[in-house]
């Protein structure tokens, strides 16, 4: 038998068949994807001026158009107000992993042409973005310079309207991306007493709500001197214990503590101020949002540089409110709530007065600011559709302003 086979086996030793091939069950499928390249070093270089908003709207659209990975921030290193914003900015960028570097020049641009040839001379002309809307006139000028000394002109863009446009070609290439009023705040919030004394002044709501109550009902309860000034009736409502910091409510028959965190100063106590947290209170009862008092601008000795009485982020918009006791030289009053508001919020900010008696005045028109300022009394303040209606008219008005 093995004889006969001989032959086949030798045949099949030097060749054997090779086994048919059959797919396995459930054999997975490999796809190759093509890797895509993309420079980690695209850069943008800009501008910080005393308005964040073009700023954050430049950093926010080329992150989203271009893909820049990196930010150049020139500044002017001998203001103290821009100084204060790079910090939030640094942890801005950072919390969108865009890298943050800062480069030193003034409000005229110096030096800036030098700092970018250092900075942008290892980078690829493809990788650079130069948007020279915020910041000064001579800062944007410093920059168009610096980019036609470096051969990258075609790299200029500008925010125009809502869009972001290519400069030397004039065409659109992106829509600008919206900055919501949250992310605008933080910038300017350096120091605020509701930091600290929100608690207090809930616990003490029901004394601000009656002096509000009050105010509305009779419109020359304030004869002015702080609490002290407060009347009903023609008598006094409260009686005031400066050092002890206790007022005793007349018509609740109740003593109140005044919380130590907000009333700070002697002249807290004798001047204004209670207006203020009576009119912080109704905001933050009506709008259910967070509202926040005395919103300060410290210089490096801590001192204040600026203050705005109450402000609060509300339909996409950043509500200012100024507290008077008085409604004399109202005009004067509304021309600096406005300058103030809108160098730290832009358009963002819309401005109200908000004054403890009745006044004819309801509108105050500031033509060379091209705005206007209301006026809100107790009656609108103690009353939430009112309230509510009044700053949504007013948002629409400021709106249509130029």
């Amino acid at each position: 038998m093995i004889t006969k086979s001989k032959g086949q086996i030798k045949n099949w030793l030097n060749s054997p068949p090779e086994p048919k091939k059959e797919p396995l069950p459930h054999s997975p499928s490999f796809v190759r994807v093509p890797q895509v390249k993309v420079s980690s070093n695209r850069t943008l270089v800009l501008c910080l001026g005393d308005n964040i908003v073009p700023v954050l709207k430049a950093i926010k659209t080329h992150h989203e158009a271009h893909k820049t990975q990196k930010v150049l921030v020139f500044y002017d290193e001998t203001s103290q107000r821009i100084r204060d914003l790079l910090e939030p900015l640094r942890q801005y960028c950072s919390k969108r992993f865009i890298e943050f570097k800062q480069a030193g020049t003034d409000h005229m641009g110096a030096s800036i042409l030098e700092k970018m040839k250092q900075y942008l001379k290892p980078l690829s002309r493809e990788s650079v973005y130069i948007n020279i809307t915020p910041g000064t006139k001579a800062q944007a000028v410093a920059l168009a310079t610096g980019a036609c000394k470096l051969d990258i002109k075609d790299r200029l863009y500008s925010i125009h309207k809502n869009r972001l446009v290519e400069i030397t070609t004039g065409s659109s290439v992106a829509e600008v991306s919206e900055v919501p009023p949250e992310e605008v705040i933080p910038f300017y919030f350096y120091e605020h007493r509701t930091k600290r004394a929100y608690e207090q002044i809930a616990r003490t709501s029901e004394l601000w709500e009656s002096l509000l109550d009050v105010l509305s009902k009779n419109p020359k309860a304030y004869r002015g001197g702080g609490f002290s000034g407060i009347y009903y009736k023609g008598q006094r409502f409260l009686d005031v214990d400066e050092k002890a910091l206790k007022v005793y409510h007349r018509g609740l028959h109740r003593e109140f503590k005044l919380p130590r965190e907000v009333f700070q100063r002697q002249e807290d106590i004798r001047g204004g101020f209670w207006w203020e947290v009576v009119v912080y209170w109704a905001l933050r009862r009506h709008l259910q949002c967070e509202v926040h008092l005395n919103v300060e601008h410290l210089d490096e000795r801590q001192l204040p540089l600026s203050e705005l009485d109450i402000v609060t982020a509300w339909e996409k918009n950043i509500i200012v409110v100024s507290c008077k006791t008085s409604t004399k030289e109202l005009d004067l009053h509304s021309m600096q709530l406005v300058a103030e508001a809108r160098a730290r919020f832009a358009r963002m900010a819309v401005c109200f007065i908000a004054v403890p008696t009745e006044t004819e005045r309801q509108l105050i028109e500031l033509p060379h600011q091209e705005t206007f300022v209301r006026v809100l009394p107790p009656t609108i303040l103690n009353n939430r559709q009112r309230l509510l209606g009044e700053l949504k008219d007013h948002i629409k008005r400021h709106q249509k302003s130029p």
